[in-house]
């Protein structure tokens, strides 16, 4: 072994240096300079093999190189040893064989590289922490050439832009600016070659079209002996302030939309949610993500969708804001809704989107539902009132009838009479109220008519009626006095007006001129008598009557001229209740 060092020259070779066999590995010689490098004793290096010299995760490796790669003499390259004691360190080997009868042997010298391995991770982590630092930068950082074209930049350029980094290795710089400010940004650069820097106030244009201001600072760089400009690009402050506006104005908004009652949503033109707020989500009991980029067929029930797709088709086809009930099945309860949807114009990037608010008014359809039921039946109950008010008035009609023919030839007939056809004129009036939907209004024409008639059938008269009656509707209160005024106008004139007149003849008008009505009765009789005081009549028909024209605040002009005229002229009312101060 003596021999073999000494032909070696180990000893006297400055450099870390040994010879292992390549059939077992194990370690035949060591200078000191190896041994002082792995902090061993010669003894203790000469008892290993070079597996030893490794930490054990290096081992298949070094084994896979020996068995694939080793040709002999070669640079090996960097590897990973450690001391005795496991420090780790990094040697550059180069090997070469030495032949021998018996076996081979290999001369390996380890050249210590440890110092610069350290110094290249440092290196490497500087760079790291130099793109972290440079991508967290609120701005645009790039490097360009003398031509303006990019070589690199950081993840904000990306960002602000909306290029990616394919487009943007594709660009220059006057391509990222406005199209005005192409000539600015070109000058600038060049200032910058010529002079070192350029600053320039400017406008960047995102690919969105977003117009963003910025202050743009140029310096000239020199690399590899190449002239390049770093370039910073910062937002100004005052579009940073507008922007911070902008964001608490939409936060505000979005805070609104989330608590308002109704839900709300924008459909695109395919008809896919593209927002929705957060009365939605819990309506539906789903999370954002479930439902944005959805369609209606994900979200409701397949009997639903129908009568929703046609509502946005209606508005799709017109273009006019439409409203309507939607009926939707939630979990097994049919809610109705009151939709409101609309086409959004004008707005960039959303044109022909859907705009939709509903309001869900399930309690409010039920609750008129019922208001309808009880209305119904107060309808039935009213009309049954009425009929047996009329049916009640028609008994006391017929009892007064036995009592005239008890009393016929007497002074009592008439009067019996007078008071049987003012109860049939009431009648009548039930009669019509109980005919009709609306029951504190009748058409009055009907009843002048149908009370005309019943006077001339009940005193067997032979008065021709000439009636012109416009349609006018009377509210219960004014209707029930005028009905008994008409009465006892038309009795007054059956009974006094037509001795020796071979034809008596009576015209009835009624007409309604703004909210003026207009009620005349005009015989061809012999007229009013001269002993009739109508400022304080003595006969209780003319008493009624002056009575019946100060309930109705009315006017009664008597006219005698060529028969007697009745008109009565009083202003349209619509009173509340049922009633008047007679009966």
């Amino acid at each position: 072994m003596t021999s073999l060092k000494d032909k070696l020259l180990l000893d006297n070779y400055p450099t870390p240096s040994l010879v292992f066999e390549l059939n077992n590995l194990r370690i035949k010689a060591a200078n000191d300079a190896a041994l002082s490098l792995y902090e061993y004793s010669l003894d203790e290096i000469l008892s290993l093999t070079i597996k030893a010299l490794r930490p054990p995760e290096e081992v298949p490796k070094m084994m896979k190189y020996l068995k694939e790669r080793f040709k002999g003499n070669d640079t090996v390259g960097v590897w990973q040893h450690q001391t005795k004691n496991g420090k780790p360190i990094f040697v550059n080997i180069v090997s070469n064989t030495i032949p021998s009868e018996k076996d081979t042997n290999v001369l390996v010298t380890m050249h210590d590289v440890t110092p610069y391995k350290d110094l290249e991770e440092r290196y490497r982590t500087t760079l790291t922490y130099l793109d972290v630092f440079k991508d967290q930068l609120p701005g645009m950082y790039y490097i360009l050439d003398s031509e303006g074209s990019f070589l690199e930049w950081n993840k904000q350029t990306e960002t602000i832009s909306g290029y990616s980094e394919q487009e943007i290795s594709d660009m220059t710089l006057q391509n990222l600016v406005t199209p005005t400010e192409q000539k600015k940004v070109t000058e600038n650069l060049r200032k910058a070659l010529k002079n070192g820097e350029g600053e320039l106030e400017t406008t960047v244009l995102s690919k969105s079209k977003k117009i963003i201001p910025v202050s743009l600072n140029a310096q000239k760089i020199i690399n590899d002996g190449n002239e390049q400009i770093f370039v910073t690009c910062i937002e100004r402050p005052d579009h940073i302030e507008i922007n911070s506006h902008s964001i608490q104005q939409q936060k505000l908004l979005q805070t609104i939309i989330d608590q308002a009652n109704s839900i709300i949503y924008i459909k695109d033109e395919e008809g896919r949610f593209r927002f929705v707020n957060r009365a939605f989500l819990d309506l539906f009991n789903l999370t954002n993500n479930k439902v944005i980029g959805k369609i209606n067929t994900d979200l409701l029930e397949l009997e639903d969708i129908h009568q929703v797709i046609l509502s946005d088709e209606l508005v799709k086809s017109t273009g006019k804001p439409f409203q309507l009930e939607e009926k939707v099945n939630i979990e097994g309860e049919v809610r109705t809704f009151l939709s409101t949807k609309m086409l959004l114009n004008g707005v960039e990037n959303f044109e022909n989107w859907i705009f939709g608010t509903s309001t869900d008014i399930t309690e409010r359809v039920k609750t008129e539902a019922l208001l309808e039921e009880y209305l119904r039946e107060n309808e039935v109950l009213l009309k049954e009132i009425h009929h047996r008010v009329k049916n009640n008035l028609a008994v006391i009609t017929g009892l007064v009838e036995l009592q005239v023919m008890e009393c016929r030839g007497t002074e009592y007939e008439n009067k019996l009479k007078n008071i049987q056809s003012r109860i049939k004129s009431i009648a009548l009036t039930h009669e019509l109220l109980y005919q009709r939907d609306y029951f504190s209004q009748i058409d009055f024409s009907k009843n002048v008519k149908n009370i005309a008639e019943s006077i001339s059938c009940l005193f067997n008269s032979n008065v021709n009626f000439d009636f012109q009656l416009e349609p006018v509707v009377l509210n219960i209160n004014q209707a029930l006095p005028c009905s008994l005024m008409l009465n006892e106008i038309i009795t007054n004139s059956i009974k006094h007006a037509f001795f020796e007149i071979d034809k008596p003849k009576m015209e009835i008008s009624l007409s309604e001129k703004g909210e003026e009505i207009v009620l005349s009765v005009h015989d061809n009789g012999c007229g009013l008598p001269e002993e009739i005081n109508l400022e304080n009549p003595s006969t209780l028909g003319f008493k009624l009557m002056m009575i019946l024209k100060d309930q109705l605040g009315a006017e009664l002009d008597i006219n005698s001229n060529q028969g007697l005229i009745f008109k009565l002229r009083f202003k349209k009312s619509n009173i509340r209740g049922v009633g008047s101060s007679l009966i």
